[in-house]
Formats: C-alpha cells, structure tokens, sequence
C-alpha cells in the first residue's frame, strides 16, 4: 500500500538526497468541502469529501483540513462509484449557485440537488448528460420564466435537460375562514438552455 492510501492525504512527494543521506517526505492534507454521509454494513457513517469526491472518515477528518466556509454542503449517499459525477458537480460548485444546501445519491443511483432558490432538482443517473444539467441549473438558478418569478419551484425534473419540468406548488385555496382547502401541484415547463 501507499501512502496516498492509508493517510488522509492529497499528495505525497519523497524526495531523496545522497549527501548527506536524507529522505524528505512531504504530505499535502486533503481539504474538506463538504460534510458527507454513507451507507456501511453498520449502518448510516458520517465524514466528508475533498474536492475530487474522495471520501474522508471522520476519525481521519479531525486531522484534516477544512474547506473555506462552514462546510454547509451536504453530500447524501456518497458511494465510490459516484466520486466522478461528485466531482464533476463540486467543481461546478460556483455555476450551480451558492445556495446549494445539498447532494444527495438515491439507492437507484439517480442524484439530486436541493438549492434555497430552485427547491429540489432531480437530475437521475449519473452519466454524460451531467454538464449539460449544470448547464440548466445556472440558468434557472438566475432567469426563472417570467410566470414563475418570486415563486420557488416544489421539484425540478432535469433528467432530460432539454425539457426541464417545473412542478410547481399553487397556492391553497382559503375557505370563508381563511383555512387552507388543500394544495395542489401543476406541472410546467421551462425553457432549455442553448
């Protein structure tokens, strides 16, 4: 095993010096960017993820350093088969918007986001579609259809990024004593980005 391995570390550089005889080891810390949960054979573990989706265990995070920030990003279900599709969406982090308050990875392998201002995106399976739903994502994040402005969507459905579907929450009906009747969802759809 190596040392990049068994440490919770990014990078390791050994350097060698005949005179005098020296073996310099350098260790570069991975930097936490976001708190993260997982699934164990022992049920639900928490720890976080670097910049390149690498999980970190908790008991090796007391050594790491951490992110910029409070870590206020949340990575739900992280497994080693989603690591690229995370850090493909982690180096989007600035064009998805900074009020991204989660990522979470369903069982089925499809992801979601959820965000203050977009409420919940569905965007499915991970697979090359990914930057073009990033895409989407900045673009609705900053110019909702004029119809839906001061509206906060209930989901958005990106598994087909040329044809996002908004659903969206209509306001209650009130009775004579202004008791809401009940709440019903409508479907939209919104404009794709070229």
């Amino acid at each position: 095993e190596t040392l990049e391995e068994t440490l919770p570390v990014q990078q390791v550089t050994v350097t060698r010096t005949m005179l005098p005889p020296r073996l310099r080891i350098q260790l570069v810390d991975r930097q936490a960017v976001a708190r993260a949960t997982r699934r164990t054979p022992k049920g639900e573990e928490a720890g976080y993820v670097d910049a390149e989706g690498n999980w970190i265990a908790m008991p090796e995070g007391r050594g790491v350093r951490l992110g910029k920030g409070d870590l206020r990003l949340r990575v739900v279900g992280w497994r080693e088969r989603h690591r690229p599709a995370l850090a493909k969406l982690l180096d989007n982090l600035d064009r998805i918007g900074a009020d991204l308050s989660e990522i979470r990875f369903d069982p089925d392998g499809s992801m979601r986001l959820q965000t203050t201002r977009l409420g919940d995106v569905h965007l499915g399976a991970a697979d090359d579609r990914l930057e073009r739903q990033v895409k989407v994502v900045e673009h609705l994040s900053t110019n909702l259809p004029a119809q839906l402005r001061g509206q906060r969507p209930r989901l958005i459905d990106l598994t087909d990024p040329d044809q996002p579907e908004l659903v969206m929450a209509k306001p209650a009906a009130s009775s004579a004593d202004g008791k809401p009747l009940r709440t019903e969802n409508t479907r939209s759809s919104a404009e794709a980005v070229d």
